[in-house]
């Protein structure tokens, strides 16, 4: 089994503390939980200190919050895998989440195997979308995230890496068919 080293970032302690016993029931992967952080900036310095592979973020936090720490993150590391797991539904926050750098959206109120879908998901590269959450076709254009008919994970990491504009992936599209 694989040995992924993750740091949760959330305020709540009782939270966290559900959380790493979910983490504890994955069969695909083995987590090393290496850091907790309780606001952005306790978080920023975690980060540097652990080089962990897996982030989980909660959006509203002290200090810093997520939106802001996920900027900072992708400015330093590209290749870390986030997922955002918050109480934030709206579509406006979901899209910034995924423009900023998430590679995953699951709402706090999603049960156990939703959850557990989504990490694994993220793991394997994929982008992910948890139940609950309303996208509308703008977020998906714009954005690049293509959540139900992504062509595959590598597109999808492509388009976040370099950035590309509603245009570009268009052609990138039109190209590739």
């Amino acid at each position: 089994m694989e040995n992924i080293r993750t740091i949760i970032a959330d305020d709540h302690q009782l939270f966290i503390t559900g959380l790493r016993s979910i983490l504890g029931d994955s069969d695909q992967f083995e987590f090393d939980v290496v850091a907790l952080a309780h606001d952005g900036d306790e978080l920023m310095e975690k980060l540097k200190l652990y080089n962990p592979d897996f982030l989980i973020l909660d959006l509203n936090m002290p200090g810093k919050d997520g939106l802001d720490v996920l900027k900072l993150v992708r400015k330093e590391n590209r290749d870390l895998k986030i997922l955002t797991l918050t109480m934030y539904d709206d579509s406006k926050i979901v899209k910034s989440a995924f423009k900023t750098g998430t590679d995953g959206y699951v709402l706090k109120n999603e049960g156990k195997e939703g959850l557990l879908r989504g990490i694994h998901e993220v793991l394997e590269g994929k982008t992910h979308l948890g139940e609950g959450v309303r996208l509308n076709e703008e977020l998906v254009t714009n954005s690049g995230v293509t959540i139900e008919r992504f062509i595959s994970p590598y597109e999808d990491r492509f388009i976040k890496k370099y950035n590309l504009t509603k245009r570009e992936i268009e052609i990138l599209r039109l190209i590739t068919q």
